[in-house]
This record gives structure tokens, sequence and C-alpha cells, in this order.
């Protein structure tokens, strides 16, 4: 079937697959950022013409039918589960045998345990697992319709595994007005805005850079890279977190990232709630469902009146995400 049928490799321009070279492009002063802020963009580590063959297969897979809507499930209470679709959001996991029908998508699929050996040799703290296809690469289109995501968490808590988040970007002449930044933020820290340019690599921690997308006015191609760890949801191996002056023992509690990702929905109330509103803009089932599940996470928070107060003292003290 039409389905079934591999890349036809008409691509835009030659290109270069060079994964060496790519991972030396990495350096030990990316990884010091890292952990420094918890987050870092950095850019030509692909190749421009590279990125663009993975931009074109990209939206090959997408106009073949063969992206998906981004969903999200929730077990219900009472038995059962339901399912969100985020609007005008298409993807797919690199785990299925699609993948075999995008040969350089595939092939940095199968190179994604290089990328984690080199960041464990430059920061060996991230102990980040090296078996070739046991990480999750996800290829993504927004057709730019106002496509976003709220804010979340890429690791929300165990069993899930990973450590390291990367993006690639492959946004060629991406202009302001366009949409689709990422906004991370550490907990309690001050945001960043990264524009998604062509062959931008944004890499930040799992477990405790919060993050958005904001809405995307023009069509939005990026992959991500999800490196797991048997370290992960260890508040003993937690990352570096840059922290307040709050005193030992207050921050000893907060760098853990059980405790931030556990507090992070009352501390930022107002802003989760204009994300997903943003976000599920025309689905109003949809909204409805994912804004009920954010205000139980806060009444759990809220009805501990110790934690509740921490809570009204960090909102105090935070840096604004709006």
């Amino acid at each position: 079937t039409m389905a079934d049928t591999a890349f036809d490799g008409q691509y835009p321009e030659p290109f270069m697959r060079d994964i060496p070279a790519a991972l030396t492009r990495i350096t030990s002063a990316h990884l010091e950022q890292l952990q420094a802020v918890g987050h870092v963009a950095i850019d030509g580590v692909f190749g421009a013409g590279w990125c663009r063959a993975l931009q074109t297969e990209i939206a090959w897979l997408y106009t073949r039918g063969l992206l998906l809507p981004n969903q999200i499930k929730f077990l219900q209470k009472e038995g059962g589960e339901y399912t969100v679709t985020k609007p005008h959001i298409f993807e797919l996991d690199l785990h299925h045998e699609r993948r075999d029908l995008a040969p350089e998508l595939s092939a940095l699929f199968w190179a994604s345990h290089q990328f984690a050996a080199r960041f464990n040799a430059l920061c060996p703290d991230l102990a980040l697992r090296t078996t070739p296809g046991c990480h999750t690469l996800k290829v993504q289109y927004n057709d730019g319709h106002g496509g976003c995501f709220p804010w979340h968490f890429d690791n929300p808590a165990a069993p899930d595994r990973r450590r390291l988040s990367m993006l690639l970007y492959l946004n060629a002449g991406w202009v302001d007005g366009d949409g689709g930044e990422i906004v991370v933020a550490p907990f309690l820290r001050a945001k960043t805005v990264v524009p998604p340019l062509l062959d931008r690599v944004v890499l930040f921690y799992s477990e405790t850079i919060l993050h958005r997308v904001l809405p995307a006015t023009k069509p939005r191609h990026c992959l991500t890279v999800w490196f797991d760890s048997d370290a992960a949801n260890n508040d003993a191996a937690a990352p570096p977190w840059p922290g307040l002056d709050m005193g030992d023992a207050v921050m000893r509690s907060l760098a853990r990232p059980s405790v931030q990702r556990r507090l992070s929905r009352a501390v930022y109330d107002a802003e989760y709630t204009a994300s997903i509103a943003e976000c599920m803009h025309g689905d109003d089932e949809g909204c409805e469902r994912l804004l009920t599940s954010h205000r139980q996470h806060v009444a759990a928070i809220r009805a501990n009146s110790g934690l509740s107060g921490l809570v009204d003292t960090l909102q105090i003290l935070r840096s604004p995400l709006a």
C-alpha cells in the first residue's frame, strides 16, 4: 500500500550524515552550562543539509498519514480510561516499524546511543543507558494553526526513566512571529525562550525542567530523543538545581526532583491553567478534562496546611513564567 512504501529519496539538496562530527560539536562547555542552569541550546550540531533531509522525511510521513495525533490517556476513578487529543500536533515514536520507511530518521534512531555515550563522557553523573535502540525518539509535526503544549515535565514520576531530553529543530527560515518556541524554566528560576531554528539542539533535564511550547503560526518540525537512566527519579542522584537563598534545610528539600514536580502545579497554578486553555482551544471537553486533572493536583497540595503555606511563600519568591 501507499502507507507502506518507503521514502523515494528526493531530498532538497545533497547532504552528508556525519554522526562522529556531530558528537564532537557537543562540548564540555555545553554540558557545564547544562549542569549550571539545567538547559542549553547548541547550534550547528548536525549540519543544515542533513537537518533538511530529516525535515523532508517528517513532512513525507505526515502527507502519507503516518503521523498520529498527539494524545494523552487518563485513568478514571470509576475504571477505564479516557483520551485527550492535542489539536494540530502529529507525531510518531520511531520504535514503530514505520521508522524503516524513512532512512535518515532510522539512522538517527540507531545512532542515539552514541549521543548518550558522549553525554556520559562529558558528564558522568548523567549515567544514561547506552544500549542501541533503548531510547525513545519521536518525530513531530505542528501544522501551524496554533498547536502548542502546556507546562509540563518530560519525566512526571516513576516508573518513567527519562533523565535527559534532546530536541532537534528542523525549521529553515523561521522568523519572529512564526511561534513554536520552547520555554524552559528551572523550578522557581527565570524562564528562557528558545526559538526553534534549523539545526538547533536543546538539552534539558527531563526530571527538573518545567517547559512548554508556544503556539505555532507556521508549520513546525522537530524531533525529540529521551535518554533513560537507572538514576532517574532518585533524589539522591538529582540533577544540579540553581536554587534560592532560603536556608539549607529548605534548599535541600526543594532540590529534590520529586518535591519540585509535586509542588509545581500549585506554585504555578495560574500559568498551568492558562497554558492548558491555550493548548486545547476549540476542544471544550478535552480542555475541561485536563483542567479537572490539574485542579485535583492543586487541591491535594492545598489540603495540607504546611504545604499550602510553603506554596504561598514560593509564589512570592519565584520568577514569573507569564
